[in-house]
């Protein structure tokens, strides 16, 4: 209940008021307008299918991909969300208001009702689905030679579990496939040649400098009553991966799309980081016994991938790789194509997942009406002021939501120690600080330990990365590893605290 209690501090509205509901119901059940789909191209020939969490129910994107004798053709098939969410509908006014889905646990605020986020946008397997299709040619490798934005009409053949993918893709000594490769049996043939796309990718990826930060997310394991039983770290594989890649590509093409027609658009954007933030990483760097001596003040990702790269595995992976995110600017929504920092990436906007996310939704918006031929002065007119609202409520949304899954994680972390007061275990040191160290545990879950359980003097702290104590010379840095026993958990706040162990 105490999620409840934040989710109600924070003002998140968990029901949709009636008018939007009553929008709503006019979808219950609904099948596509056979009319509609007979102006649009039809793929449904096509073996498109989506690849998900096996639990998720709002998928909002699906994918094809063909390898042709020069390159490959990719299709990347997003819910045709904007055709059934209306500029002035009562449901269209909330989806701004929310702007975003709230993941939580296994829980989901949607942004849409179940009607359409589950229903009638979700690609869902064997349903016949309007679609927003992003058609691509690659190189054989694998950069975009061009693309097109079609309005579709798709029919998803399998559910693709990211986890099965994973086994197909990547089989265990003698594990029995023959299910699997039942199951995905009209697609088959299309993996190995994501595989081999995806590794082309990667290596363009590398080349630019695209920026691989180790960072460690957590899923929660909930019982049927709602308690969290078991933490895990989320494992990211191939798959994984391979999606998320493709939908990179896909976004790349949109963002593209708005800047060269000179649309009002919503970019996701991300700014190099600032000399202020530069300073305090080489002294973090220089703290963790690193030279790195950059060309200028800002450094290029390329140099900061070197690094990134160069850690990893390392005892000192922690505080480089997590100093480097510190380092970042965040991610926003704005309404000029500032570029993406991160993903060193000149075009960059989100239009992957218009079921769980307003600013998707936004340029499906736009795209739509430049694909019915509007010229860049009507566009202006229709939609800059838009761009500019859909970019600021969007920013300011996505900054409470992430605020309020981290807290509500924190909440069932504490739940979940509570039942393990008194236990031991070895962790490694994630932050410091002059009251003192916060230990994370395999399973992501951090804790508290007093410096001066640690320290008999006046705890010594250099840059946020080690600590020492003058009087008897020991010392702690980031990423090094550390007996604790669980001391206490607070559920309301979401607190553990750690007991420090002497070995």
């Amino acid at each position: 209940e105490c999620a409840r209690a934040i989710l109600y501090g924070r003002n998140v509205r968990l029901e949709f008021p009636p008018e939007v509901l009553e929008e709503a119901h006019a979808y219950d059940d609904a099948t596509i307008d056979p009319t509609e789909a007979a102006k649009r191209l039809d793929l449904r020939g096509i073996p498109i299918f989506t690849i998900d969490s096996a639990e998720t129910k709002d998928i909002d994107d699906a994918i094809s991909l063909q390898k042709l004798d020069d390159g490959y053709e990719l299709g990347v098939h997003i819910a045709d969300v904007s055709h059934y969410v209306r500029p002035g509908s009562a449901l269209d006014e909330e989806a701004f208001e929310r702007a975003t889905s709230i993941y939580y646990a296994d829980k989901v605020i949607p942004m849409l009702p179940t009607q359409l986020s589950n229903g009638i946008c979700s690609l869902n397997e064997g349903e016949d689905r309007l679609a927003f299709s992003c058609l691509m040619r690659l190189d054989e490798n694998g950069e975009i030679r061009s693309y097109k934005f079609v309005k579709s009409v798709i029919c998803s053949r399998v559910k693709g579990v990211y986890k099965e993918i994973n086994a197909l893709l990547e089989p265990e000594e003698g594990a029995d496939l023959t299910d699997l490769q039942t199951k995905y049996a009209a697609v088959l043939d299309q993996l190995p040649v994501m595989d081999e796309l995806y590794r082309k990718r990667l290596v363009l990826r590398k080349a630019r400098g695209g920026m691989d930060i180790e960072s460690n997310e957590a899923k929660l394991v909930m019982d049927e009553n709602g308690r969290c039983v078991d933490i895990v770290k989320r494992d990211r594989g191939t798959s994984e991966c391979m999606i998320e890649e493709f939908m990179l590509l896909a976004n790349q093409c949109a963002a593209n799309a708005g800047r060269t027609n000179k649309a009002p658009f919503v970019y996701r954007v991300h700014e190099a980081p600032d000399a202020e933030k530069m300073e305090k990483l080489s002294a973090t760097l220089l703290a963790c016994g690193l030279n790195a001596k950059f060309k200028n003040p800002i450094p290029t990702q390329l140099e900061l991938a070197a690094l990134l790269d160069e850690t990893r595995g390392q005892p000192i992976q922690t505080p480089v790789h997590t100093g480097i995110l510190r380092s970042m600017q965040k991610a926003r929504y704005a309404p000029q194509p500032l570029g993406h920092y991160g993903l060193v990436l000149a075009d960059y906007a989100h239009f992957t997942s218009p079921i769980r996310r307003y600013p998707d939704l936004a340029i499906h918006r736009i795209l739509s009406e430049m694909l019915l031929g509007a010229s860049s002065e009507r566009m202006m007119k229709d939609y800059n002021e838009f761009a500019q609202r859909a970019s600021e409520q969007s920013s300011k949304k996505e900054v409470d939501a992430v605020r309020i899954e981290r807290d509500v994680e924190d909440l069932y972390k504490a739940e979940y120690m509570h039942e393990h007061l008194g236990e031991v275990y070895t962790g490694t040191v994630a932050g410091i600080t002059p009251r003192g160290v916060f230990v994370e545990l395999e399973n992501t879950v951090e804790g508290f330990v007093p410096a001066a359980q640690l320290c008999k003097g006046e705890a010594q702290v250099v840059d946020g990365v080690s600590m020492l104590d003058p009087l008897t010379g020991r010392s702690w840095m980031l990423g090094t590893s550390m007996k604790v026993r669980v001391a206490g958990a607070d559920v309301a706040l979401g607190r553990i605290d750690f007991d420090f162990m002497v070995e």
